[in-house]
């Protein structure tokens, strides 16, 4: 039998270019350089520490404990979101981490 995690999708469309980038930017994390490309530091997003799942764009499943750290960054940027619970087969659970 699979166990339950949360499926998050969102929809940014209607956001700017430069909101965009922020969210991907805070959501995944991402590289910064500096000195023109001599120091590079990696800049950690809300799903760093979160093991999670990325089958499509703008989709993401997480284990439902962790979902109320999503919840809080979409709200936090007023983004427009739906949630639901999905049951995942032992193989792609075992990829979110014990």
């Amino acid at each position: 039998m699979g166990q339950i995690a949360v499926l998050f999708t969102w929809d940014i469309t209607t956001k700017t270019g430069k909101i965009k980038t922020k969210i991907h930017r805070e959501l995944y994390g991402y590289t910064d350089y500096s000195q023109f490309g001599k120091y590079m530091y990696q800049r950690p997003g809300v799903l760093t520490n979160i093991r999670h799942l990325n089958p499509t764009q703008s989709c993401i499943i997480v284990k439902v404990g962790d979902a109320p750290k999503i919840r809080e960054f979409f709200n936090r940027y007023k983004i427009k979101f739906d949630e639901r619970k999905v049951l995942l087969t032992e193989e792609d659970y075992k990829k979110l981490g014990d």
